[in-house]
């Protein structure tokens, strides 16, 4: 799925412009379970938070992001 940017950053979505992006992808996620995964992912690193005013804005954490792809091609690998 593409996210195209905007907002905070390049690569920064508020809750409520992921949510109007994949409910216009037909993938009709509830505000409950969109901040239900979003937490769980910032928890596990994989996405940063920063704050702007009284906004939230989430961007990919590459660090992170780059180390699970070292690792799915390390297994590859083996």
């Amino acid at each position: 799925m593409y996210l195209p940017a905007t907002n905070l950053a390049e690569n920064s979505f508020c809750p409520q412009d992921i949510l109007r992006i994949l409910n216009n992808e037909e993938a009709a996620i509830s505000n409950t379970k969109l901040s239900y995964h979003l937490k769980e992912m910032r928890n596990a690193n994989i996405l940063n938070l920063e704050r702007e005013g009284k906004r939230y804005f989430y961007s990919v954490n590459h660090d992170t992001l780059n180390d699970m792809i070292d690792w799915v091609r390390s297994i590859q690998q083996n």
